[in-house]
């Protein structure tokens, strides 16, 4: 068990960036946490393909759980009055069953916050979405059929796999490291694969999670 001193501290950076980050955060209103930023600007360029506009966040980086992440997110909003937090995180090796199928909530953080938006995604990590074989080859300029060796030879992937299929081995792979390594081979970027995707190549769950994240 975590305790109270060590919680305290959970979220590095604090000190010296803090009075930034709360000035920021009086100003918007709403504070999104995620493991890295880039996953922020991967759901702004979704939401600009989508036709979406998004709200000002103000972004807070963890990889600590969304029951931690809520602790500090209430001490921000006895501060802050009327303060939202959006919280996503990857799934990792949790069960798929674990997040709804339908708003990506996640079963197992269980809380009466309205204001505080817990989210995991289906799939593993936020780039198992990215892994569409079309959007990498027009990135990159090339056929498809250049790059299906890799998909098919290196990854043991089906030619006919279809990104969008909800019970596809993308569910749970590692794609992290075979997708950014072979980017780079490219001289590509992930970001590059996102904003080369058309709109129906973004998987239906960054389409939910963009149309929450623009209500608020």
């Amino acid at each position: 068990m975590v305790e109270e001193h060590q919680r305290t501290s959970l979220f590095a950076g604090l000190g010296e960036d803090y009075d930034p980050f709360i000035d920021q955060l009086r100003k918007d209103k709403i504070v999104f946490f995620a493991e890295n930023k880039s996953d922020l600007e991967v759901l702004k360029t979704v939401a600009g393909k989508l036709g979406k506009t998004l709200p000002k966040f103000t972004f807070y980086a963890t990889t600590e759980s969304h029951k931690d992440r809520r602790r500090f997110y209430a001490k921000l909003k006895s501060a802050i009055p009327g303060l939202k937090a959006f919280s996503i995180r990857d799934r990792d090796d949790k069960p798929i069953g674990d997040v709804c199928p339908t708003t990506l909530r996640d079963k197992k953080d269980s809380h009466k916050e309205a204001d505080f938006y817990s989210r995991t995604w289906r799939r593993r990590a936020i780039e198992n979405y990215a892994f569409v074989l079309d959007a990498i080859a027009r990135a990159a300029g090339k056929n498809r059929k250049d790059l299906e060796a890799w998909w098919t030879g290196e990854l043991g992937l089906s030619a006919a796999l279809d990104p969008q299929k909800n019970d596809s081995p993308l569910n749970d792979m590692e794609c992290k490291k075979p997708l950014q390594g072979k980017l780079k081979e490219l001289g590509l970027s992930t970001s590059d694969t996102w904003n080369a995707m058309t709109v129906d190549e973004v998987h239906e769950d960054m389409k939910t999670l963009v149309s929450q994240m623009a209500e608020l």
